[in-house]
């Protein structure tokens, strides 16, 4: 009896005729009803009607979905107290609320207790939904809370980097408002166009004003990219940059006027005539004169396929009866040739990347150096820098042209050669590029030089984060804090929705430098902490490039234990030196080649970019180019740069790594404990049982040692 009262055509029916009969047959009735509740009767009914309808058919659903229940019973209060903060003068509802006089109680009253009915609903619609789902409505509170902040902190930086220097600059009383656009074009087009070896052209005074130095609210505006760049190599100064002034080209010497050396003809008819002697038909098709190595390009000829294999074909053209000389016999005879010129230096490069041809490269008997000005000058090193990038003069290749590679694309560079084979003059000539296109303001550098000698010369310039490290035990807290400073960047740029710097640079007022991490001897660094130095090195060659961090590692020791396998996956470029044996050229260049150089800046130098290592005469920069480069710097004085301190270098460590910096005072703390566990476990203990069971540097074994003699753990069990 009980489901057929509360089917749904019988409550459907009930309901209409309840209506019908307020509505027609009691007009007092209804116009109490409607003064009662207006157009409260609709959630006032639906909820209750739903109710029913759940009860009568799915009567587990309210068990199962009561906290739904709940809350649409809080909404629909919420609802009927919303209709009584407004009213209408039609029907019978003149003197009452939407919702009648009876959600006033839910509510406000709609000229009076407007504030106080509004706060009602606003806790019935933010307060109740947690306490019913706190799960739910906290995560949409969360990110609706996350969204506000962000649309607030965007309109903040807004109004602050663009709106207020807009109407500032729009405040200014100018007396030829056209004269403003065409100083900063002008200004744009010198500041791109101040790259080595050109000329800046200048405009007449009565055409154009001459820009304030000392409001930069144009020249801030231009981004990094059109910035970056050498001063003129006419000696005057250029203009300032975020308030630095970029070196002159003056300060380094003028690179000799090559002489044109004429191709060696004795030597390619002496190559000819000994492969011919072997039976083996060449022809020299390209002679290319570099540096301090003479290319020949052979093109291998016909011979026949008949029974006299050694036949030449007719004419030296091909037929339907002869085959292309082998590449592999002309490599067969790299020892003749070396003994028939004369030279144990021979390399022989098969074939030649990009063309139908085998190159023979020989030492040139006139050598010749090659200044850094000659590849600062070059059209490629200025695209390079025109480009917004960390532009390197490396040196030039087989054929004399100038190589200029980007380390920003690199985007790391490992260095390795044996002593006096120029892998010093290298770092000073990457420095040396980078400190002649890039203001303090973008880049900074952090150096490392065991040797004391080497690097050293470069202190006091304002690019250094921290002086030049030369004490081997500093090493590992500097990596630690560049690991923290990177790890911060990604924070500050997750922030801020960009995936790298370049994108940062440009949405943030803050701006990132690129930070360069230069490592003069990576063994010494190994030897002191092997396990803590190498993950730190191949985090930061994981992870660097899109914070604009990028290491230069250096090492004249290129063996496994220091050029480890994980270094060597996160680097693709390198470039070799004269090393002393082939073994030492595979760990660097995963093939041979590098024990046949001739020292002095001769490098084999291998990147993404190229399948094969390129040849290259590394640049020379002379002790006064750097003194007078280094003395540049520390005579300017420009604004003040942000502080990146690593800890444990140089005083105190930096604000922005003390989080990181108590992250590894965490770690240390762990091994210390494990250590304790370990004394207490073993009769003996030793520094190079904590190194296996740990699997920590003999360093780090030796500091958890001294501290547990210090607690009286070792010396109760040794005794």
């Amino acid at each position: 009896m009980l489901r057929r009262v509360f089917s749904l055509p019988a409550v459907l029916a009930l309901t209409v005729v309840a209506l019908a009969v307020m509505f027609l047959l009691w007009e007092d009735a209804a116009r109490w009803g409607w003064t009662r509740l207006g157009f409260a009767w609709i959630p006032a009914v639906l909820w209750p009607l739903c109710f029913i309808l759940v009860l009568r058919y799915r009567t587990m659903w309210i068990a199962v979905y009561w906290r739904d229940w709940v809350g649409a019973a809080f909404f629909s209060l919420g609802a009927i107290g919303l209709l009584s903060l407004f009213s209408i003068d039609r029907w019978w509802l003149g003197d009452a609320t939407l919702g009648g006089h009876w959600s006033t109680i839910l509510g406000g009253a709609p000229f009076s207790q407007k504030s106080l009915g509004i706060l009602k609903v606003v806790v019935l619609f933010t307060v109740v939904p947690p306490i019913i789902s706190p799960r739910l409505a906290g995560g949409v509170y969360k990110e609706t809370a996350k969204d506000i902040f962000l649309a607030l902190r965007a309109t903040f930086l807004w109004l602050r980097n663009t709106a207020v220097p807009a109407a500032a600059r729009a405040a200014r009383q100018v007396p030829r408002p056209d004269r403003i656009y065409l100083r900063l074009k002008v200004a744009r087009r010198g500041l791109a166009r101040h790259v080595p070896g050109e000329q800046v052209v200048e405009e007449p005074a009565a055409t154009l004003s001459a820009p304030d130095t000392e409001d930069h609210d144009e020249f801030d505006t231009i981004p990094a990219v059109a910035a970056n760049g050498a001063a003129p190599a006419n000696g005057k100064p250029s203009p300032k940059i975020f308030g630095w002034h970029l070196p002159s080209m003056e300060l380094l010497a003028k690179p000799e006027a090559a002489t044109q050396q004429a191709p060696p003809n004795d030597l390619s008819e002496q190559i000819v005539s000994t492969l011919s002697d072997h039976g083996i038909d060449v022809s020299i098709k390209n002679i290319k004169v570099g540096p301090r190595v003479i290319q020949f390009a052979l093109e291998p000829g016909w011979v026949s396929r008949g029974r006299d294999s050694k036949a030449k074909a007719q004419g030296g053209l091909p037929t339907s009866d002869s085959v292309r000389v082998k590449v592999q016999s002309i490599l067969a005879r790299e020892k003749d040739l070396a003994l028939a010129l004369r030279t144990p230096y021979i390399r022989i490069e098969a074939p030649i990347p990009g063309e139908a041809a085998v190159g023979i490269e020989l030492p040139n008997p006139t050598p010749s150096k090659v200044p850094i000005r000659s590849v600062l000058e070059s059209s490629k090193f200025r695209k390079l820098a025109e480009k917004g990038g960390l532009p390197i003069a490396l040196g030039a290749d087989t054929a004399g042209e100038p190589v200029a590679v980007d380390l920003k694309s690199l985007p790391h560079l490992l260095i390795a050669g044996a002593t006096g084979s120029g892998k010093s003059v290298c770092i000073n000539t990457v420095i040396t590029s980078m400190l002649l296109t890039n203001t303090p303001e973008r880049l900074r550098l952090l150096m490392v030089d065991p040797k004391r000698v080497e690097l050293t010369p470069f202190n006091g310039i304002p690019h250094l984060i921290a002086p030049v490290i030369t004490d081997a035990n500093e090493v590992l807290p500097a990596l630690k804090s560049i690991v923290a400073e990177m790890f911060r960047r990604y924070q500050a740029m997750e922030e801020l929705g960009v995936r790298d710097i370049e994108g940062y640079n440009r949405k943030s007022s803050e701006r990132m430098p690129f930070l360069v991490l230069v490592i003069d001897e990576l063994a010494d660094m190994m030897m002191v902490a092997a396990y803590e130095s190498e993950q730190a090195a191949v985090r930061l060659a994981q992870l660097g490039r899109a914070t604009g961090v990028h290491l230069v590692l250096a090492t004249q020791r290129p063996s496994v234990n220091v050029v480890t396998g994980l270094i060597k996956a996160n680097i693709p470029a390198r470039a070799a030196f004269a090393v002393a044996s082939q073994v030492d050229s595979r760990v660097v260049l995963d093939g041979v080649g590098a024990e046949k150089l001739l020292g002095k800046g001769d490098m084999l130098f291998l990147s993404q970019e190229a399948p094969k290592p390129r040849r290259v005469q590394g640049t020379l920069v002379d002790d006064e180019e750097i003194e007078s480069l280094v003395e540049f710097w520390k005579e300017q004085k420009g604004p003040p740069l942000p502080s990146i301190m690593p800890a444990g270098v140089g005083g105190e460590a930096d604000s922005t790594t003390d989080a990181s910096v108590d992250d590894y005072d965490d770690e240390e703390d762990e091994l210390l404990d494990r250590a304790r566990e370990l004394s207490l476990e073993l009769p003996r203990i030793s520094p190079s049982v904590l190194q296996r069971r740990l699997s920590i540097g003999y360093s780090k074994a030796v500091q958890l040692i001294q501290s547990l003699e210090k607690e009286g753990l070792t010396a109760t069990r040794v005794s």
